[in-house]
C-alpha cells in the first residue's frame, strides 16, 4: 500500500495527534515500530523542506504505520485506511495527486514527531562533546558509581555522535546535561561543500529546534537574560516631608514628596533608610491617606491617565532631581491615621512608606508639632526594567492606624481596567487573631485527617465545610465595592492570571476566600453557587508593605532542615534534596542541618540562597515574636533570627518552612511580628509557609511538586515563582481536595519572580 501525497496534508496531522493521546496504551512492539520509523523519517522531512518533497517523505512515514494500524486508536486506523490506494508506479501519478506541505504544516507535523520521539541530530558533534565531557567531570562527585564507570567506556569507546546518544540515554535526567544537549540539537545536518572537503552546518528551519520537550509536549525553558533590557540606574533619596500632627479645620495641609540626589535637612528617616537605585524612566508616586481627602491641587508632576489626584508621575532624569510633588491633604475625622507613599516604576511597587498622623480637633495639642516619623525600609529596583513582568492585578490593602479598619485599591499595571481605583473599606468587628483563631483550629483539626481515615460522608461534609468557611471570609472581609468589581471583573477576565496582595495586614487568609457568584433576583444567599477560592481561581501571592519584591531571585546555594526527631513525611522531604543535590548541578545543597547551632550557623553565614524547615513550629497568639520551631531539643525563634538580619540580607534568601503555622503573623510589642515577616525585614526575597497545621504527607508532596516545577525536573519546564507555587497547590488538591494542607499555603513574592540557578544572577 503506498500512501499518495495528495491526501497528506489533511491527515498525518490527526493521525499523530491519536497517536499521542493514545501513546500510554500502545504494545511496547508498536511503541518501538512508530518509534524508529519517525526517527527515519523525521530528519528526512526537516531536511526536505516544505513543498512537495517534504510531503513526499511525510506519506512514507504514514506507509511505514501501515503494518500496525490494527493496534492503533480506531480513529486513527480509520484515518489510514481512508487515506490509502493500491499502490500505483510512480510513473503514473498525475500532477493533481502531488500534494504538497507548506511551511506551517511542516513545522507542526515536526513538532508533533518531537513530541513522541527525540529525532533531532547534534549540529557539530564533536564540539559538543567535549563541551559534555567537561561539564560533566567538573561534577563528576555527583553521578553514582555506576554511572561513572557507564561514562568512561563512553568516552573511550565509539565516535562523538555515539558518546551523545549514549550520555543521553544514562545522564540525560541530569538538567545541566539535559540543556547543554537540547541547546546543541538541531533537526538534520545538510553537507556543505568547503575547501578541504564537506563539512555539516547547522539547518533550524523553525524556533522549536531547540525547545525542550516537557510535559503535554513542546515548551518553551524561561529564557530571559539577566539583565536583558536593564535601564541605567542613578542613586536617589526619597524625601518626604509631613507634620506629625494636624488640626481638623485647618483645611488642606501639603505632603511633599521630592526625590532628589541628595538627603534633605528635616526629611523623614535617615540617608541610609531614604536611598534608593532608579532606572531612567517615569516614576509613579501613589498617595494613601486614612482620614483625609486628597484634593484635586496638587502641584508638580503629570497626572496619570484615568487615575485620581492621589496619583502623579514624574520622570527620573540622570542630570537632575525629580520635580517635586506636594499633595494637599484635607483631615475628615479626627485620631490616629495612617498615610502611605507608594513608589512604582514599569508597573511594579519598589518600596511603601507609610507613617502615623494624628488629626486632633483642639489646637492646645498642636504645640508639640514636629514631622511625622516614617519606617523605611531598603528598596530593591527591577534588575530587568521595563522587562520584569508586573502583576497581572494587584489589590492593596492598607490597616488604619487603629486597626479596625481595611481600606482596599485595585490596580491592573498591564491594562486599563484598574489605575490605582479605591474600592470601598471594611471595618472589622473584632481583633483578627480572635476572630481567626477558631477557625484555624478547625482548619487545623481537618487538615490532621488523611483521605483514608474519612468515610465518603465525611469527606463530602468536609468540602462543604471549607467552602462555608471561605464564604464566610468574604462577606466579612470584602466591601460592597470590591465583591462588584469581582463578579463585573475580575472573576472572568483575570481567571487563572496571577494576583498580587500587598497589604499591612499579614494574619488574614486571603488565600481561602471563596466568593459567591451574584444569583438570579429573588435567589437567597445560600441558593447562590460559590466561585472557587481566590487561590485557585488567581496566581495568588502576597507581600508586605515597605520595599517591593525582587523580580530575579539567585539561587546557587542553599541548604535543608531537618531535626531527626521528624516525622516520617519530613524523612521524605530530605531523601528528596540529597537526590536533588545529586539531581541539579547549578545548586550547591547541603544538610540536613539538625540543631539549633547548624541553622545559626547557615544564617550567620550570609552565603545561603535557599533555606527549607521541614520541622514541628508552634504559633503563640500572644507573643508571635516567641513562636518556635522544634530543632532537636532547641528551639529557633523569630527574634534569634531578627538578631542575624545584617548576616542574612546578604545572600537576600528564598525561606520555605514547612512546618505547621508557619505563615501565620501577630501583633508584636513594636513591630508586626512572626516568621514571615521576620524574614522579610531580613531582606529575604520571598517567603513560604503554612496558616494553620498541614497534613504531614501532604506538606511533602506540595515541597516536590514546587520544587520540580522551579528546577525544571520531572518533565517540567522552569517555571517561575509564583506559576511554580500554583501549580504545585493545585496538585495537592487534586490528591485531596477535602483536606485543607491545599489552602494553608501562602507565598510572599514576586509573582512572576524568576528563580536563576547557579551563576545566573547577579550576587
Amino acid at each position: 500500500m503506498t500512501f499518495l501525497a495528495s491526501a497528506v496534508a489533511r491527515t498525518i496531522g490527526p493521525v499523530l495527534d491519536g497517536i499521542i493521546a493514545g501513546w500510554s496504551a500502545l504494545p511496547a512492539e508498536v511503541q518501538a515500530t512508530i518509534d524508529r520509523a519517525i526517527r527515519t523519517q523525521g530528519p528526512l522531512i526537516a531536511q526536505a523542506g516544505s513543498g512537495l518533497y517534504a510531503a513526499g517523505e511525510a506519506g512514507k512515514l504514514l506507509d511505514a504505520l501501515w503494518p500496525v494500524r490494527q493496534s492503533l486508536p480506531a480513529d486513527v486506523r480509520k484515518l489510514l485506511e481512508d487515506g490509502q490506494v493500491e499502490a500505483q508506479s510512480r510513473s503514473s501519478y498525475r500532477s493533481a495527486d502531488m500534494g504538497s506541505l507548506s511551511a506551517e504544516q511542516q513545522k507542526q507535523i515536526l513538532q508533533r514527531l518531537l513530541v513522541i520521539a527525540d529525532f533531532r541530530v547534534y549540529d557539530e558533534p564533536t564540539a559538543v562533546a567535549g563541551e559534555l565531557t567537561e561539564l560533566v567531570e567538573r561534577y563528576r562527585d555527583r553521578l553514582s558509581d555506576a554511572e561513572r564507570t557507564q561514562w568512561d567506556i563512553l568516552r573511550r569507546v565509539g565516535d562523538a555522535d555515539s558518546t551523545l546518544q549514549g550520555a543521553e540515554k544514562l545522564l540525560g535526567a541530569y538538567p545541566q546535561v539535559a540543556n547543554l544537549l537540547s541547546k546543541h540539537k538541531v533537526w538534520a545536518r545538510k553537507p556543505t561543500m568547503r575547501s578541504g572537503g564537506p563539512t555539516y552546518s547547522r539547518d533550524v528551519p523553525f524556533a522549536a529546534a531547540g525547545g525542550a520537550v516537557a510535559k503535554g509536549g513542546i515548551s518553551e525553558s524561561i529564557g530571559r537574560g539577566v539583565g536583558a533590557g536593564a535601564a541605567e540606574e542613578v542613586s536617589r533619596f526619597a524625601n518626604v516631608h509631613f507634620p506629625n500632627k494636624v488640626l481638623l479645620d485647618q483645611g488642606a495641609v501639603p505632603l511633599i514628596v521630592h526625590v532628589a540626589g541628595h538627603f534633605q535637612p528635616g526629611a523623614q528617616g535617615t540617608a541610609d533608610e531614604a536611598h534608593m537605585s532608579l532606572k531612567l524612566s517615569p516614576l509613579t508616586v501613589v498617595v494613601r491617606a486614612e482620614g483625609f481627602e486628597v484634593t484635586g491641587e496638587t502641584i508638580g508632576g503629570e497626572a496619570v491617565e484615568g487615575a485620581e489626584a492621589y496619583v502623579r508621575r514624574v520622570q527620573v532624569l540622570k542630570e537632575r532631581d525629580c520635580e517635586p510633588l506636594v499633595f494637599f491633604l484635607k483631615p475628615q475625622t479626627a485620631g490616629p491615621r495612617r498615610i502611605s507613599v507608594d513608589f512604582e516604576q514599569f508597573g511594579r511597587r519598589l518600596v511603601t512608606l507609610a507613617f502615623g498622623v494624628e488629626i486632633v480637633d483642639d489646637v492646645n495639642a498642636m504645640k508639640q508639632l514636629t514631622h511625622a516619623v516614617a519606617s523605611m525600609q531598603s528598596i530593591v529596583s527591577p534588575v530587568l526594567g521595563a522587562e520584569a513582568q508586573p502583576p497581572d492585578i494587584e489589590l492593596r490593602i492598607t490597616l488604619s492606624e487603629d486597626r479596625k479598619t481595611l481600606a482596599y485599591m485595585l490596580h491592573s499595571p498591564k491594562g486599563s481596567d484598574y489605575n490605582f481605583k479605591q474600592v470601598g473599606s471594611r471595618s472589622l468587628r473584632e481583633d483578627p487573631l480572635t476572630f481567626l483563631g477558631p477557625v484555624f483550629e478547625r482548619l487545623s483539626t481537618l487538615a490532621k485527617r488523611s483521605a483514608a481515615a474519612r468515610t465518603e460522608d465525611e469527606t463530602q461534609g468536609a468540602v462543604e465545610s471549607l467552602a462555608a468557611e471561605g464564604v464566610q471570609l468574604y462577606n466579612e472581609l470584602f466591601s460592597d465595592e470590591l465583591k462588584r468589581e469581582y463578579n463585573k471583573v475580575l472573576r472572568k477576565k483575570y481567571r487563572g492570571k496571577s494576583l498580587l496582595i500587598t497589604s499591612g495586614d499579614p494574619w488574614i487568609p486571603w488565600e481561602l476566600v471563596t466568593p459567591q457568584e451574584p444569583g438570579d433576583d429573588g435567589d437567597a444567599p445560600w441558593e447562590q453557587p460559590n466561585d472557587p477560592p481566590l487561590c485557585e481561581t488567581f496566581q495568588l501571592s502576597r507581600w508586605v508593605d515597605g520595599r517591593g519584591a525582587p523580580d530575579q531571585v539567585k539561587l546557587a546555594t542553599g541548604t535543608w532542615v531537618a531535626p531527626p526527631d521528624n516525622l516520617q513525611a519530613a524523612q521524605v522531604e530530605s531523601d528528596y534534596f540529597t537526590e536533588l543535590h545529586r539531581r541539579e548541578w547549578e545548586v550547591s545543597l547541603s544538610g540536613p542541618l539538625k540543631s539549633l547551632a547548624e541553622v545559626t550557623q547557615a544564617l550567620r553565614g550570609g552565603k545561603t540562597h535557599l533555606y527549607h524547615f521541614a520541622c514541628h513550629g508552634n504559633f503563640d497568639a500572644a507573643s508571635a515574636t516567641e513562636s518556635k520551631l522544634k530543632l532537636g531539643t532547641q528551639f529557633l525563634t523569630p527574634r534569634d533570627v531578627g538578631a542575624l538580619k545584617p548576616f542574612i540580607r546578604q545572600s537576600k534568601p528564598v525561606v520555605f518552612l514547612n512546618a505547621c503555622h508557619s505563615g501565620r503573623v501577630g501583633v508584636g510589642l513594636t513591630q508586626l511580628g512572626g516568621w514571615a515577616q521576620t524574614f522579610l525585614d531580613c531582606d529575604a526575597s520571598a517567603f513560604i509557609g503554612s496558616l494553620w497545621e498541614v497534613n504531614d504527607a501532604l506538606a511533602a508532596q506540595f515541597a516536590k511538586e514546587f520544587y520540580n516545577r522551579l528546577w525544571g525536573l520531572e518533565g517540567f519546564a522552569r517555571q517561575d515563582l509564583g506559576q511554580a507555587f500554583h501549580e504545585a497547590r493545585m496538585a495537592i488538591k487534586a490528591t485531596d481536595p477535602a483536606n485543607p494542607t491545599w489552602l494553608a499555603y501562602v507565598l510572599y513574592g514576586d509573582p512572576h519572580g524568576q528563580v536563576l540557578l547557579g551563576d545566573k544572577a547577579p550576587a
